[in-house]
């Protein structure tokens, strides 16, 4: 129970929450919080950075960075708004629930290893919040993943990549923020 405490959503999914605002603003209000605001963030990605060089990254981030604080300052007027999304949010609400979006992106941006570059840390297996990554001899990535690029941007040699890209590895918070070195 969130006795009427406010909460707020952040998203960085390349600047579209998927239609999950108005799906999580009714999960909060179901709990009693109170929804002060929701904001998408465009940061920059591992998936497709192939063309984005090292200094437009740096800007994305830096333009984040700004809005982030903004966003906050209206959080603590409370001013902060919590858009509906748009007429396509409960479409894709849906459609995330399902399997087949996932696998879909899966195929399109396939992972792969590059054996020679693997240091078997197993950082990517402990990262991945879907527990899609099996280590065994190499990092073997499973059916559950949802695209959210941890193990590419935490890959401490680089050894994760999508399938035919060549990219600038991107993360904006270090390994240690997310995971104790003890696991």
């Amino acid at each position: 129970d969130g006795e009427g405490r406010g909460a707020f959503l952040i998203s960085t999914m390349g600047g579209a929450s998927g239609g999950l605002r108005p799906a999580v603003k009714k999960l909060l209000v179901s709990k009693h919080y109170t929804p002060l605001g929701a904001r998408d963030f465009v940061m920059p990605s591992n998936y497709n950075n192939i063309t984005i060089s090292l200094e437009k990254n740096r800007e994305k981030t830096e333009r984040m960075e700004k809005n982030a604080a903004a966003f906050a300052d209206a959080l603590l007027e409370g001013n902060a708004p919590w858009k509906g999304g748009n007429v396509l949010s409960p479409l894709l609400y849906r459609l995330s629930r399902r399997q087949w979006p996932w696998k879909l992106m899966s195929r399109k941006f396939h992972l792969e290893v590059d054996r020679a570059k693997c240091i078997k840390c197993g950082k990517c297996a402990r990262l991945c919040p879907a527990k899609n990554i099996r280590m065994e001899e190499y990092p073997e990535f499973l059916d559950r993943c949802v695209s959210c690029q941890r193990c590419i941007a935490f890959c401490p040699p680089a050894a994760i990549g999508v399938q035919g890209k060549n990219y600038q590895q991107y993360r904006s918070v270090e390994y240690g923020e997310l995971v104790s070195e003890n696991l």
